[in-house]
């Protein structure tokens, strides 16, 4: 068969697999064949079903489908994933199979994801529930909170700078808006500085303390029933043993954890927003830490001593400042 005799020849009626050969030799081109299986799946593989012997410089593609071949202009394109027909791992593009096929030697992948296979932990909700106590498997935490800063530019008592590095201006929290969803908070505050700019960090805070607060509320008084009932099940266990299959402890501490958090985000605040605040926000939370230790120390009578109040003057005067 030749380039003028397939031209001149109107019943011409294609060619099969087995010419494909032949047809390598007429064009001087190498052809490469693949198919699609797993086509009831929602993610079909492409396996190559006949490799050239890449004899000439071009290669042409086709998929072979209803005994019809159709030309590939792009393969990354066309399926979801490329099978390697010797051991069947899957690769995303067609020069990352043409490398493995190389060196494949056809007994299977020799990756090995030890544990098993990932799956996503369950949440208290979903645990709660498969242990029978009266809540939605489905349902979604409904509140959160979301700030926003802005800033100036303050030029003075810069750091100096270097041939590499020149200081222009020092980025100084302005204000910050607050806003979220929560039932007797859903009008936006905002808090604008009066000259230090620590004081908007610590009322924002704040603010988020007391919307966490009522939110913390709220829910409990939702799932007062799933309360009560995790505390039947505790003095039950406590004082005749019962219900031992189930990790009580665990689900109490973390279901009021999951009551207890509201969660806040920002437009790009791990690159921006919270870098800008960060040395203030880090010496309130530290306050607030140390706040809450001595409310705890004066609860149970014990009294202070003075290294604790070395204590609260290291965190004053931290690294942080």
């Amino acid at each position: 068969m030749s380039r003028r005799e397939v031209g001149r020849d109107s019943h011409f009626q294609g060619v099969t697999m087995g010419e494909l050969k032949q047809l390598e030799r007429v064009f001087r081109v190498n052809v490469d064949v693949f198919e699609f299986t797993n086509l009831d799946s929602e993610s079909p593989e492409l396996k190559p079903l006949q490799r050239s012997e890449y004899l000439y410089t071009n290669t042409m593609k086709i998929l072979y489908y209803n005994e019809h071949f159709m030309y590939i202009i792009d393969i990354d394109k066309l399926g979801c994933a490329l099978a390697c027909e010797k051991c069947g791992k899957l690769w995303k593009q067609q020069c990352s199979l043409d490398r493995h096929e190389k060196s494949c030697t056809g007994l299977g992948s020799r990756v090995r994801y030890y544990g098993g296979v990932y799956t996503t932990p369950s949440s208290i909700v979903e645990d709660l529930s498969r242990y029978g106590f009266g809540i939605d498997e489905n349902f979604i935490y409904p509140y959160r909170a979301t700030f926003d800063f802005e800033v100036f530019f303050d030029s003075t008592d810069l750091p100096s700078g270097s041939r590499q590095t020149q200081y222009k201006a020092r980025h100084v929290p302005l204000s910050v808006a607050v806003a979220s969803n929560v039932e007797g908070f859903e009008e936006p505050v905002c808090f604008v500085s009066e000259g230090e700019p620590s004081t908007i960090v610590e009322s924002m805070v704040d603010h988020l303390l007391k919307i966490a607060d009522k939110a913390s509320e709220i829910l409990h008084t939702k799932f007062k029933s799933v309360l009560d009932q995790i505390r039947e099940v505790q003095e039950e266990q406590e004082q005749f043993g019962e219900h031992e299959n189930i990790p009580i402890s665990s689900l109490s501490g973390r279901f009021e954890g999951y009551l207890n958090s509201l969660p806040v985000v920002g437009f790009n605040s791990g690159k921006y927003d919270i870098n800008v605040i960060k040395p203030y926000l880090i010496r309130h939370l530290l306050h607030e830490d140390v706040d809450i230790i001595d409310e705890v120390r004066d609860k149970e009578g014990e009294e202070e001593t003075e290294n604790d109040g070395e204590g609260r003057a290291c965190f004053q005067g931290g690294p942080f400042v």
